[in-house]
């Protein structure tokens, strides 16, 4: 049987360059979710990696780890389901447009919401800007809305991908949110996790995005 590396163990071989095995990658995110690694060893390795990069598995390893913070809901059975998601940017407002048009053609739309991260801001920070609307929606709640009125925007929760929301805060408070990888990460496991069967992402770049090019744009694209 192999012990599992211990946190610091991890970011010792991170720091000389050595690559970490993905079962060791899986200890240390899921120690985290648990309360076993700190934020602050959390925070150390977002920092690693937004110098030195994931490669596509790693991603992936996150990505899994992530949704099973929390429940994955399945809502195929309400026919056909689909999300926005995006990248984000300034004056990002692709969502408000795209997710009621999707609605209205038939397309039941579930999606959970992000809000802004460094300098940009979130769905969530713009239709919470509407008095009286509310995105902290119960999945009870969440599910009937996408069953009966055919579109939910919610925020994350107690129950699904609560580690996301954990490592959005951490990312944003850390100057981490642009790595490629934790964006694409994040993104995906916030869309399989909410239930759509199809997801369509808004990859934004330039001045105001995360990804300062095309070339950048498209390489978080493909890895999604």
């Amino acid at each position: 049987m192999v012990t599992p590396l211990a946190p610091v163990e991890v970011l010792e071989r991170v720091r000389r360059g050595e690559d970490v095995a993905l079962d060791g990658l899986r200890d240390f995110i899921e120690g985290w979710l648990r309360g076993g690694t700190t934020d602050a060893q959390m925070a150390a390795w977002c920092m690693a990696m937004c110098v030195r990069g994931l490669t596509a598995d790693a991603a992936s390893v996150l990505a899994d780890a992530l949704i099973a913070s929390g429940d994955r809901l399945e809502l195929g059975r309400f026919g056909p389901t689909g999300d926005i998601q995006s990248t984000g940017g300034v004056g990002d407002a692709a969502g408000l447009v795209a997710l009621p048009l999707v609605a209205a053609l038939g397309v039941r739309v579930a999606t959970m919401g992000g809000r802004g991260l460094a300098h940009t801001g979130g769905l969530l920070d713009k239709l919470e800007a509407i008095p009286g609307l509310t995105t902290s929606l119960p999945v009870e709640r969440f599910v009937r809305q996408v069953r009966d009125v055919g579109i939910a925007v919610a925020a994350h929760g107690a129950r699904l991908v609560p580690g996301e929301r954990r490592l959005a805060e951490l990312r944003g408070s850390t100057g981490t949110a642009g790595s490629p990888e934790l964006v694409a990460a994040s993104l995906m496991s916030t869309a399989i996790a909410a239930g759509a069967g199809v997801v369509a992402v808004d990859v934004k770049a330039g001045g105001g995005a995360f990804s300062p090019d095309a070339r950048g744009a498209i390489a978080v694209a493909e890895l999604m």
